[in-house]
């Protein structure tokens, strides 16, 4: 499962996380876009895992207070469906 979330996230793009982030009614600036593609690309192990106090301090600091909240909601919501999937 590991090799195909790594080939997934490898082919991710910019216009992927805003595209997804739009159909989640959650409308990022070209800023928030760029944080939230290199956190995806650099840290999906620790979104994974669920290691992610560092990532959400870093998009508290990165992100609108609303953008924030839906972020972090849709990543909780999502976490708690598929974490026992993940590993």
């Amino acid at each position: 499962m590991n090799g195909l979330i790594k080939q997934y996230v490898s082919n991710i793009t910019i216009d992927n996380i805003y595209d997804f982030g739009r159909k989640n009614n959650i409308f990022l600036n070209e800023k928030e876009l760029n944080v939230l593609y290199d956190i995806v690309k650099r840290d999906y192990q620790k979104l994974l895992a669920g290691d992610v106090v560092e990532i959400k301090n870093q998009l508290k600091e990165s992100l609108t207070e609303e953008n924030y909240s839906k972020v972090i909601n849709l990543y909780d919501m999502y976490y708690q469906r598929y974490q026992g999937y993940l590993w």
